[in-house]
């Protein structure tokens, strides 16, 4: 997450009266909605993946509980921004809200950023002024230490996720390649069981499993859709190095298969023309040459260039393979200089 954007975080409101500590409203800990939570379907289904569910809900109430009473007490306040320059924090604790997933995120990773406050404000906070009220609620929503792994390990599975987001996002018109690209990439991610860095492995597979129950359910189970996105990728450079040979060949069998249906359309309007092209001759006198058979036949019936055409729909379909050719060793160089960061996806530059 960029500084620009957590810089539009919630900022402290150093203005409020000290009287308002005693007199917090009883909703203080509610959550944050908006009308747009309406429907939100939070439960998915009933699996062995309900506690971990029950558990990150929990630790994600936890969290907002934390942030609301340090931006409405001012004693909270004033011990945390007096705290902030000591561990070189810039940046401002964010709420979200429950019914924008992406808003979750920036959550996390500022509630990890004020690690080291918020630890030091619950072991000192019977010596910082709060009264019994405010430190019984605090004692309530103390993250221990399985809240602080869980969101360590949310916030490594959400960030590709984060940035994906970005990246498809951007100020240039996003491309089916490289959507494709970013999902397929999600799903490797995700499917990758492999993490050296990580500790609680089981933990953070259960994550990845009920993350990829979610891209399979919304992008790689919808048959057609997903074929489609898979085809057109084939003309994005992003998208064409990400396929594989098999899925490459699949798609150029598709093409030529196109192209034949369309040259017979071609063929077809082509035999209506000259059968009345063939009816206007035969009314015009004129004298006939010698000719076969063979001949006197196929031009009863408006063929006589027969083995012209088939000579031409020769030479397409070399053409054809040929313009294939020399496309994928262009859009296997691009790939390779866009994921090498030589330069910035672009599918008109090669064009």
């Amino acid at each position: 997450m960029s500084s620009e954007s957590l810089n539009t975080n919630i900022e402290i409101d150093i203005a409020m009266d000290e009287t308002s500590i005693d007199e917090e409203p009883n909703n203080l800990f509610d959550d944050v909605i908006d009308n747009w939570s309406i429907g939100v379907v939070e439960n998915l289904d009933s699996s062995a993946f309900d506690t971990l569910r029950e558990d990150i809900a929990t630790l994600m109430k936890k969290c907002r509980s934390i942030i609301k009473p340090i931006n409405k007490s001012t004693i909270l306040m004033n011990y945390v921004v007096n705290l902030k320059p000591q561990f070189k924090i810039s940046h401002c604790l964010q709420l979200d809200c429950k019914s924008q997933w992406n808003s979750s995120y920036p959550l996390i990773e500022s509630i990890l950023m004020y690690k080291m406050i918020i630890n030091k404000f619950n072991s000192e906070k019977h010596d910082i002024g709060l009264n019994k009220k405010q430190t019984t609620k605090l004692y309530s929503i103390e993250l221990d230490q399985y809240d602080w792994k869980l969101l360590e390990l949310l916030e490594y599975v959400l960030k590709p996720v984060v940035e994906a987001t970005q990246l498809i996002s951007g100020s240039q018109y996003p491309t089916i390649g490289i959507s494709y690209f970013v999902i397929v990439q999600i799903r490797d991610f995700i499917e990758d069981s492999i993490d050296a860095d990580i500790n609680d492995w089981k933990i953070l597979c259960d994550l990845k499993i009920m993350l990829l129950k979610q891209v399979q359910k919304y992008f790689i189970q919808k048959d057609e859709q997903w074929e489609l996105m898979k085809n057109y990728s084939y003309f994005d450079p992003v998208g064409y190095g990400y396929l594989t040979r098999r899925e490459r060949r699949a798609i150029e069998q598709y093409i030529n298969e196109l192209h034949e249906q369309y040259d017979i359309e071609e063929t077809i309007d082509q035999q209506e023309v000259n059968q009345i092209q063939f009816k206007m001759n035969m009314k015009e006198k004129s004298k006939q040459s010698k000719s076969s058979s063979m001949a006197k036949f196929l031009n009863s019936i408006g063929k006589k260039n027969t083995s012209s055409q088939l000579i031409a729909t020769t030479a397409i379909k070399k053409k054809l393979a040929e313009e294939m050719a020399a496309y994928r060793s262009l859009a296997q160089r691009e790939y390779n200089s866009i994921i090498a960061d030589e330069k910035d996806p672009d599918v008109v530059s090669i064009l």
